[in-house]
């Protein structure tokens, strides 16, 4: 029913029937309020309707949800600059260009500010306030995983731990971050540290898991898979890889299970997800 839902707000806000869109957001979003995108398409709804206060809210409600999403401070930023809100505008613009520099929208934005794109993204090593902030730091580097930007999130994330070695966080993203990178054997021993010291983050768990299965130990990782989920139920991601998981052992009734799990909790990024992971299982199979 609320697939219907959301792909019915899809198809109107392409066709141009913006408050028919607005109706259907409006209704998804009365079930599932915790989910940023829905907030943005309300937003780009309410813009077509040239309502652009209550767009302004619609964002802000998704930067609430998810705050190192680019594009909705690049879109909120745009439509300060339109409302004649120019110093708001240039700052959540510059939010967006910290947090994933090379988005395909900031470019189009910029120019529309008359501004310049900065041309290096090394906010933590040239801005001493930045440098000197672990808070900061930590939300870099999450920036940096978030844009899949592996490489860099790695580098700060080493830097980060070196700086501030009691923050569990720094390595957690190194761990989560040589996940992403395909080197699972490397990032075991991190997480397992992390475990040990904190057995209650279902972050943690979540990204053991899938080094786990990245290193075909199937059991193993259900294990955690299942454990993340007793922290955090409401993680599409972990539902996904479980999924994937129950596949490899042959469980097929409890994998659709699982499956169908993440996609009622996160219908539209779940879909991403499994593209992303399509197209690594593709690329490692043409390697043999």
């Amino acid at each position: 029913m609320l697939q219907k839902k959301i792909e019915r707000g899809e198809e109107a806000l392409n066709a141009g029937r913006y408050e028919e869109a607005l109706r259907i957001y409006n209704e998804i979003l009365k079930k599932r309020p915790d989910h940023a995108g829905f907030w943005m398409k309300r937003a780009a709804a309410l813009v077509c309707l040239e309502r652009d206060q209550e767009a302004i809210e619609s964002f802000d409600r998704s930067i609430a949800i998810h705050p190192l999403d680019a594009a909705a401070w690049i879109n909120r930023g745009v439509l300060l600059h339109e409302m004649g809100r120019d110093e708001e505008a240039a700052a959540s613009l510059a939010k967006g260009e910290e947090i994933d520099l090379s988005h395909p929208a900031l470019g189009n934005a910029m120019k529309r500010l008359n501004k310049p794109v900065i041309s290096s993204v090394s906010a933590p090593k040239t801005d001493q306030n930045i440098r000197n902030s672990r808070k900061e730091h930590l939300l870099w580097c999450d920036s940096l995983k978030q844009a899949r930007r592996f490489d860099e999130a790695l580098r700060a994330a080493e830097e980060g731990r070196k700086r501030w070695p009691g923050d569990l966080n720094f390595q957690n993203i190194m761990g989560a971050v040589l996940v992403e990178l395909g080197r699972p054997a490397e990032a075991l021993p991190l997480l397992e540290q992390n475990l040990s010291l904190d057995p209650e983050s279902g972050y943690t768990w979540h990204f053991h898991g899938r080094a786990l299965m990245d290193s075909h130990r199937y059991i193993e990782a259900l294990e955690s898979f299942e454990t993340a989920l007793t922290y955090k139920p409401e993680n599409a991601n972990t539902w996904f890889y479980r999924s994937i998981t129950l596949q490899n052992l042959g469980q097929i009734q409890e994998a659709e299970t699982s499956m169908k799990e993440a996609a009622r909790l996160d219908p539209v990024n779940i879909g991403l997800t499994a593209l992303r992971y399509l197209a690594v299982l593709s690329d490692l199979l043409e390697r043999r």
